[in-house]
């Protein structure tokens, strides 16, 4: 038996997904978590992922019914048992689609174990989590996080986190361009507009890191902040396009309704990672509707958008950029990005997650260093630690 992944065909269409429901799943009003928007095909197949090493289970299927056998988690169709995992093994398991069952024994089982169950839309937007009712007791944790708003030791905070950010966005490019020779035009185009971009971004760090000996103001540090950050963005999405011109069509980065292939999957791997920081930072006793950058609106996690910047280009920028080098065809059915890219590059992001990184002084997996990272915002925010040192990946 293939212990990567299972397909089982299914027949089962939920026709309101191509009715006036449609249009729904796109409301701005709706979102949780999430702050792009996908487009992904819907399937007629039941889709079961589990990682290499059981520790994570990807599941979409009307009819599928997930429940708890002894110590392990049995995955049914039509009462008959499909595929067996160890407790002890999973991590995380994402519901992607309607009509899969749960039973109450299996949820206390997750609570028990610490496992983060994630519930995600037909796109692959997430919208709930399973917390234990205890997760964020910490009455003293959450006072502190509170009166750290607009203070200096905040705004150092949120200087650690997006120079952080921005370091790994150019350590990126030097990963993406290391292997790309100077012997024709177009890759000396390609060499020299990622020099340009990382020169220019290396001095928008150097600006940000003066902010931290000159805040006689904090919302205009903030203001500026937002201001260098937005033209790395801007600067990187930019040689992101160049570096992958005569590979696939890119025009740069879209937040709302994307219909190119890259776009597509950035934001689908954005959404299994935001459930990885949503987990890490409710695992750590932090509220995630009290943001530091990212202000607080009804339902909208702040802190989980603050956290997740430093790893968005080294899990899944990375990611993206090396599933489309790799893959000399991404298919396309329909307008839509067929099951059989869904599954590959699934299955890549969960690898990355996986994967181990040098960090304070030891190796860890980049899933591991996330919880760290929060924890390690709890020791900052409780004066356990006078420095916060943002995730830097290795090129």
């Amino acid at each position: 038996m293939n212990l990567d992944y299972i397909i089982r065909p299914q027949k089962y269409v939920q026709q309101e997904l191509f009715g006036k429901e449609y249009t729904e799943y796109y409301s701005t009003e709706n979102l949780l978590f999430f702050d792009t928007f996908i487009r992904w095909q819907f399937n007629e197949n039941l889709l079961f992922y589990v990682s290499k090493d059981f520790s994570c289970l990807l599941v979409s299927g009307f009819g599928v019914k997930l429940s708890k056998k002894s110590e392990r988690l049995q995955i049914k169709e039509n009462n008959k048992v499909m595929f067996e995992i160890p407790f002890f093994k999973l991590n995380t398991v994402a519901i992607f689609s309607k009509g899969v069952g749960l039973s109450s024994d299996l949820l206390e089982e997750f609570i028990k174990n610490n496992i983060n169950l994630s519930f995600h839309d037909y796109s692959g937007k997430p919208y709930a989590l399973l917390n234990p009712i205890n997760a964020t007791n910490n009455t003293i944790l959450k006072r502190k996080q509170l009166n750290i708003k607009d203070s200096v030791e905040e705004s150092n905070l949120i200087i650690k986190i997006i120079s952080g950010k921005i370091s790994n966005q150019i350590s990126l490019l030097k990963y993406i361009t290391k292997n790309i020779k100077a012997n024709n035009e177009q890759n000396i185009l390609k060499l020299n507009a990622t020099k340009n971009a990382i020169e220019q971004m290396n001095n928008n760090i150097e600006k940000i890191l003066t902010l931290e000996k000159n805040m006689a103001d904090i919302e205009e540090t903030k203001t500026k902040i937002m201001g260098y950050e937005g033209t790395c963005a801007r600067i990187y999405w930019e040689t992101i396009s160049v570096l992958l011109k005569n590979k696939i069509d890119f025009f740069g980065r879209e937040h709302k309704m994307p219909t190119d292939i890259v776009n597509t999957l950035l934001n689908y791997g954005y959404g299994i990672l935001y459930s990885q920081i949503w987990k890490a930072i409710v695992l750590s006793g932090l509220d995630p509707y009290i943001g530091l950058l990212h202000t607080e609106n009804k339902g909208k996690p702040s802190l989980v958008f603050d956290l997740i910047e430093e790893f968005r280009a080294p899990v899944v920028d990375r990611t993206v950029i090396s599933f489309i080098m790799s893959n000399k065809k991404i298919k396309v059915e329909q307008g839509f990005i067929s099951l059989e890219t869904r599954q590959k590059f699934s299955n890549k992001i969960l690898d990355r997650l996986e994967t181990k990184e040098q960090f304070m002084g030891g190796k860890y997996k980049i899933s591991d260093i996330i919880l760290l990272q929060a924890r390690n915002i709890v020791n900052y925010i409780l004066q356990e630690s006078k420095n916060y040192k943002s995730f830097s990946f290795k090129w």
